[in-house]
């Protein structure tokens, strides 16, 4: 079964327009499926990352018994698809780059890209509840919120997403190609030069930091 892709994006340019492209790329490659979920306005929940996490989960909760999923940020171009890997026997496959500690938690792996293979729902829906409750301890330093996203009324605080990943599935030791498992969990860590960065054998790109002005270019 061909995975869904779901990424996500508020109204501010160019991360609607890098979704909206993201969602065609997946179309024309005939991969799979995408869903653009928008998030423009604070709701019941005032800080973004934690709404549109929620958001995402729910959409999880449904699918993930039929397919498998991936969770990608909206900065990233799709080269080729994504299909084959899900035949493994592992539940949660996210980017590992290295050992990675700052004052925020472990940032070994990425959150910018998790896939979610569906060969046990039940510890799927499980796993989205931890990764959702560990985020919500995070209540960081103020200054992350973009000015766009102040104005419209979000939280000028960030809740790290990044470290919350962490937290569940991070081991002091990745060999590529083992599956760990971790808290219950059948961990895969995904190479960074495939799934990250520009390289013969990369299948996606994540255009991080800087790198998201050059999008148009490389789509």
């Amino acid at each position: 079964m061909k995975p869904l892709y779901i990424t996500y994006s508020n109204e501010l340019e160019p991360f609607n327009s890098m979704a909206n492209e993201l969602c065609h790329k997946v179309k024309k490659l005939n991969c799979g499926d995408c869903i653009h979920l928008h998030q423009s306005k604070p709701g019941a929940e005032t800080n973004f990352s934690i709404a549109m996490y929620s958001m995402i989960f729910a959409e999880v909760k449904k699918i993930i018994v039929k397919r498998p999923i991936i969770i990608l940020d909206a900065d990233h171009i799709l080269l080729k698809p994504i299909i084959e890997i899900f035949n493994g026997d592992w539940d949660v496959g996210a980017v590992y780059r290295s050992k990675c500690i700052n004052k925020y938690g472990r940032h070994d792996y990425c959150s910018g890209l998790v896939l979610l293979n569906n060969r046990r729902p039940d510890r799927i829906i499980k796993f989205c509840y931890d990764w959702l409750h560990s985020m919500s301890s995070y209540i960081l330093s103020p200054g992350f919120c973009p000015e766009g996203l102040k104005q419209q009324g979000w939280q000028d605080t960030w809740w790290n997403d990044q470290a919350s990943l962490n937290e569940i599935i991070t081991v002091d030791e990745v060999t590529f190609g083992k599956i760990y498992t971790i808290k219950g969990y059948r961990v895969l860590p995904l190479h960074w030069n495939k799934y990250t960065l520009p390289s013969k054998e990369a299948v996606i790109l994540h255009l991080k930091g800087g790198r998201k002005k050059q999008w148009k270019k490389l789509i």
